[in-house]
């Protein structure tokens, strides 16, 4: 005994038809046949295993979730690094050290001294390229655009040193 299913189209037709060899397969009968069919013959097989192409795509969230593990990391890093640069810098000044080894210490924070600057032996590295911004404007208010000039280092002679 055959039984149809009965499928209608859009427009309310039946198609309630078992059309031999077609990939439509309406009735009870060949839809058993379809099932014993080998899953070479079959449109969809299922299988268990997960392809090597599924192994690799794991490790996209895997690197993004290390990714986000170690900027939260890096941002908590620089909040206290910021921290630091800020109470060094706002902390109240020091007295230039006497060893110059010292110094390294001292990075960032401000030191108090006395002496005069010695215009004899000032130094003038040049030519010095002009500040130019975004713009392409380079210069200041006051002198506007600005001619290539040079650095000047002047050497600080402290007042209880020699």
């Amino acid at each position: 005994m055959i039984t149809f299913v009965r499928i209608l189209n859009r427009s309310g037709t039946s198609l309630s038809k078992c059309l031999p060899g077609s990939r439509r397969l309406f009735c009870t009968t060949c839809l058993r046949k379809a099932a014993k069919q080998p899953a070479a013959f079959r449109t969809t097989s299922r299988s268990n295993q997960i392809p090597s192409m599924g192994y690799s795509l794991l490790v996209i969230p895997v690197a993004t979730f290390c990714l986000g593990v170690w900027q939260v990391q890096r941002w908590g890093w620089k909040l206290r690094l910021i921290d630091q640069l800020e109470e060094k810098t706002l902390a109240a000044p020091v007295p230039f050290p006497d060893d110059m080894r010292e110094l390294d210490d001292l990075e960032y924070r401000r030191v108090r001294i006395r002496g005069t600057f010695d215009h004899s032996k000032e130094l003038y590295i040049g030519p010095r390229s002009p500040i130019e911004d975004k713009k392409g404007a380079s210069g200041s208010i006051i002198t506007g655009k600005s001619n290539v000039g040079s650095l000047v280092i002047t050497p600080f002679k402290l007042a209880d040193r020699e």
